[in-house]
């Protein structure tokens, strides 16, 4: 029997303000055998509540929410869950936000335009702590994990 029969499911989360979003992600996701999506969220208090109720192993977060942006909403639940693993699917994808998000201890970001289902798996696999664990999410242009950012943008705090 091979490693992976034998692990459970990752258990994913998924937080997007758009029910159209949301639910395709869900649908995607739950294609693939080794994930289960536990719950869904559309604001960052819903995310925040969902994540302290399913504990998920990750999390998929829009950056815009409509009470608080996603990243605010992920340092609450890192807060509360620190060996959650978060990352970013969003159309607000700029180099300031990517940076803002690494500094925030998320994984990994992509836009909606470049991602693909099996992209979670690959940037999700390592701890959030360990760079060399997450190399493997680097084969994925316009993806950033948190060892491999373009330069800071000018100001950028």
């Amino acid at each position: 029997m091979s490693r992976s029969a034998t692990l459970p499911p990752t258990s994913v989360l998924v937080v997007d303000d758009h029910g159209i979003v949301r639910e395709g992600v869900c649908v995607l996701l739950a294609k693939e055998k080794r994930l289960t999506v536990v719950g869904s969220a559309s604001t960052g208090t819903e995310a925040i509540a969902a994540a302290a109720r399913h504990r998920p192993d990750v999390i998929v977060m829009d950056l815009m929410l409509p009470d608080m942006n996603g990243i605010d909403a992920a340092q609450q639940i890192l807060t509360l869950l620190p060996q959650t693993r978060i990352v970013v699917l969003s159309a607000c994808h700029t180099l300031e936000h990517v940076h803002r998000a690494m500094r925030a201890g998320l994984m990994a970001t992509s836009s909606r335009a470049r991602w693909q289902p099996n992209w979670l798996m690959r940037c999700t696999r390592g701890s959030r702590k360990t760079v060399s664990e997450r190399r493997h999410c680097a084969g994925f242009p316009g993806n950033y994990v948190g060892f491999r950012l373009p330069e800071e943008p000018a100001g950028a705090p």
